[in-house]
């Protein structure tokens, strides 16, 4: 593998979990940066892209719990309660969709990368109050769906193989990019 393709996945890795050049060597050993690099460059399974995305929303949940019970703000709160029911669903529907196909969610290098990178950043938020606890939670949401909207768009929807599964992909895809668009929202007028 060329250091070109290396570089290039783990620019892509970095993207996937939302977090910076700087956080991601912290949170993560050079082993499994390589073995993310190797598993972007090749492609996740279908079994790791499900854990991926159980994995991704799973960070949102927690991130979302920590805004909600720590925020003052009702907007923050409300935007926050609406993350964990979208995601929470999500991970249902995975869930329903694994049982139904057999495919059994396998831990890969980008689903720890993805925890390492959303545990740094809650453990900040855990950190914050007040208007820069929703500062912070606002960012993060526009980062971590912007991330993931990447993810879907140059890794996910492609390497998946099954068609029931791609369709589903191909519909958080959807919702990630709602979701993106109205945590843009939220963040322009958090920041005001």
């Amino acid at each position: 593998m060329s250091l070109n393709k290396i570089v290039g996945a783990l620019g892509i890795l970095t993207l996937a979990c939302g977090c910076s050049t700087q956080s991601l060597s912290k949170t993560a050993s050079v082993g499994a940066e390589a073995a993310a690099a190797t598993s972007v460059i090749s492609g996740p399974t279908d079994n790791e892209i499900v854990h991926i995305l159980t994995t991704a929303n799973n960070g949102e949940i927690e991130a979302a719990q920590i805004a909600k019970s720590k925020t003052k703000n009702k907007e923050v709160a409300k935007f926050a309660e609406h993350m964990i029911a979208d995601h929470t669903k999500t991970n249902e529907d995975i869930k329903a969709l694994d049982e139904k196909l057999g495919l059994e969610p396998s831990n890969n290098a980008v689903s720890l990368t993805l925890k390492a990178g959303a545990n740094t950043t809650n453990s900040s938020l855990k950190k914050l109050n007040g208007k820069k606890l929703d500062v912070a939670y606002a960012d993060q949401q526009v980062s971590m769906h912007q991330s993931l909207l990447d993810m879907l768009d140059k890794t996910l929807i492609r390497k998946a193989k099954d068609s029931e599964l791609k369709a589903e992909v191909e519909k958080i895809r959807a919702a990630v990019a709602e979701h993106l668009e109205h945590a843009k929202e939220f963040q322009a007028s958090i920041s005001k």
